[in-house]
Formats: structure tokens, sequence, C-alpha cells
């Protein structure tokens, strides 16, 4: 049985359930996260990609943060002009331009982000090496299919994802 779930479920389901609602209290964490530092949800993705990630170019940026090209120069800008993010010449290419997060964010962030960052060190230090295997292989498959799915969304018109919806609230269920 996995540990927290519903006893009327058997554990695919109860995977199924613990990953949406991994997901809820995560969304729940971000947008604390958001409020402490004024940001909304595309600024903190972006900021957070750079910081895991390390520098962006926009292009880059962008394969992460479901905006359009304009829109992502526009959150690149308020973020610049906030001080949380610079521009600045790749090391190893000075015609690219990356994005890079600033010391004066991450001073910020850190304060905020270290109790949550021990947590999860804890949590990672009870699993064997062989555990840890499996949940990264997991969690990278999960990863990709949501980003499959998200790729797949978001190339539908407004109509046609509110069509989903619909249909099914209505019972049907729509082919993509």
């Amino acid at each position: 049985m996995v540990a927290d779930a519903n006893p009327d479920q058997d554990d695919r389901e109860a995977v199924a359930d613990l990953l949406f609602r991994m997901g809820a209290a995560f969304d729940g964490f971000t947008s604390q996260m958001r409020r402490a530092f004024s940001l909304n949800a595309h600024e903190r993705l972006a900021i957070s990609t750079l910081w895991s990630r390390g520098p962006q170019t926009m292009t880059e940026l962008g394969t992460w943060i479901p905006l359009s090209r304009a829109a992502v120069t526009t959150l690149v800008d308020r973020l610049e002009d906030a001080g949380l993010v610079r521009r600045g010449s790749d090391g190893s290419d000075r015609r690219r331009t990356v994005v890079h997060v600033t010391d004066a964010a991450l001073d910020r962030m850190r304060p905020v982000l270290r109790p949550w960052g021990r947590g999860l060190e804890e949590i990672v230090a009870r699993r064997t090496p062989e555990e840890w295997d499996t949940i990264a292989s997991f969690l990278g498959e999960f990863v990709t299919l949501n980003r499959r799915e998200t790729e797949i969304l978001a190339e539908l018109s407004d109509t046609q994802i509110k069509a989903l919806a619909v249909d099914s609230q209505q019972g049907s269920e729509v082919t993509r």
C-alpha cells in the first residue's frame, strides 16, 4: 500500500492520487514563494529555471515557460527591472545573450527556500541509492509526460481546449 493513500484505491490509483496531491502541495508552496517575492507564476518559473539550469538564452528559457517569445522578453524585462535577473554575454560565445539570476535574487530567496531544501535533503537521505534511482526514474518519466501533454494542449486553440473540457463534462471523450 502506498503511504498516505486512500485505502479503497489500488496502488496504481493511489500513486496517481499522490501525484495530483503532490502537484497541489507544491503549487501551494510556490504560491507562497511567489507571494514572498511579489512574483507571478511565470516569473517564478523563469527564476527557478535559471536557478536550477543555469544561464539560458531567451529561446532556451522560453522552452520552460508557456509563453510566446515576445511575452518571455517582456517577462525578462520586468525581472531585470526588479533586479532579479540580468542579461549578459555567454562566456563561450560572446554573440549570444543569456539571462542569469542575480546574486541579489538568490540572497533574497535563500532564507525562504533553505528550510524546504533541508527537508528535501532529509527525505532523499532516508532512501537507499537503489530506491532513489527508481524514484528519480519515475519522476523523470512523469515530468516528460507532463511536458509532452502540455505541448499538445498548448497547440490547441482556446476554442479547441474549451471544447475538450465541455465534452468531458458531458461524458464523451474527444480525441486530440
